[in-house]
């Protein structure tokens, strides 16, 4: 019986039409180490702009690499993310676990994540229930991408329902995803997911506990900024479909003030958390650039999305 599907997905395509397996293979590497792999399977589903997945099949014989052909939403140069959502999509269609969990392949969990995970959902009715994310690389331009993306989910996290989790460290009932099939039956998108079962009376919860560590190797400063117009033109994208076209306007001049809003959003957290100060502060200047980087592509998406068109390949 099969208790746990974990499915990874390779992101490092977001501005590139090709990304390589240096992150997907350190992910690996730490779920080999973890607790009853017999009842636990992996999938990671792949197109092929992402080389070396044969040398890791010869490594990881029990993972299930699972071609998934051409996708509708991919890029084929780049500068697109909804093809991660429909890499998703595919993975969980074929996951034969009792609870299926997402990451993506820069983190690395820490020691007993999946046995906290099999664990939680046994005792809690949580439809979803999303871990900790830290930062695992000890250098500025890590710091300031992993505060401004994923430093919502530092620890201390408190045991609590949350309206929110993060797609790169979370875990849901399977039961709880069959009831809203619909809705991710074509992209797995974790904002209108989670919305979905909250929608549905479900509750989602985050968990201290349940650890994964970024590990973004070999970054540099063009990639980061780049990256984050594309992650906020997407986000606004996925707005865009269900607004009218007057909100849609007022959105788009409201995004010069997205890079005010969310360094005050991450000095609060590290206010209140006590924790990071001092790299924070050092690493401010990047995470100014990219939050204005975030804002122009929440603009440009905003003032030029329709309809969902624009998240298709092109």
């Amino acid at each position: 019986m099969i208790r746990l599907s974990v499915v990874i997905i390779a992101v490092g395509d977001t501005i590139e039409p090709h990304c390589d397996i240096d992150e997907l293979k350190g992910c690996l590497e730490s779920l080999s180490t973890q607790y009853d792999p017999s009842s636990m399977e992996i999938i990671v589903p792949f197109h092929s702009g992402v080389h070396g997945i044969e040398e890791l099949r010869g490594q990881f014989p029990r993972v299930n690499f699972l071609d998934v052909g051409e996708l509708v939403f991919r890029n084929k140069n780049g500068w697109s993310r909804e093809h991660h959502d429909e890499l998703r999509t595919k993975a969980t269609m074929v996951a034969q676990g009792e609870i299926i969990s997402l990451l993506e392949d820069h983190v690395r969990p820490a020691e007993g994540w999946t046995e906290c995970i099999v664990d939680m959902h046994q005792k809690y009715p949580y439809a979803a229930i999303g871990g900790a994310i830290e930062n695992g690389i000890d250098q500025l331009l890590n710091w300031a991408v992993y505060f401004c993306d994923l430093g919502r989910y530092q620890n201390p996290l408190p045991f609590a329902e949350s309206p929110f989790a993060s797609v790169v460290n979370i875990s849901y009932k399977r039961n709880a995803l069959e009831k809203i099939r619909k809705s991710w039956s074509v992209l797995f998108n974790e904002t209108l997911i989670n919305n979905a079962l909250l929608e549905q009376g479900e509750k989602i919860a985050l968990s201290p506990d349940m650890v994964v560590y970024q590990y973004r190797l070999n970054l540099d400063f063009l990639t980061v900024l780049k990256e984050f117009f594309v992650w906020g033109r997407s986000f606004a994208q996925g707005r865009a479909n269900s607004i009218s076209t007057p909100t849609r306007m007022i959105l788009s001049v409201g995004s010069v003030f997205i890079p005010l809003l969310m360094i005050y959003r991450m000095t609060r957290r590290i206010i209140q958390k006590q924790k990071y100060l001092p790299v924070f502060i050092k690493s401010f200047p990047i995470i100014l650039l990219e939050t204005i980087s975030w804002s122009i592509g929440e603009f440009t998406g905003y003032l030029f999305s329709k309809s969902s068109e624009l998240a298709h390949a092109s």
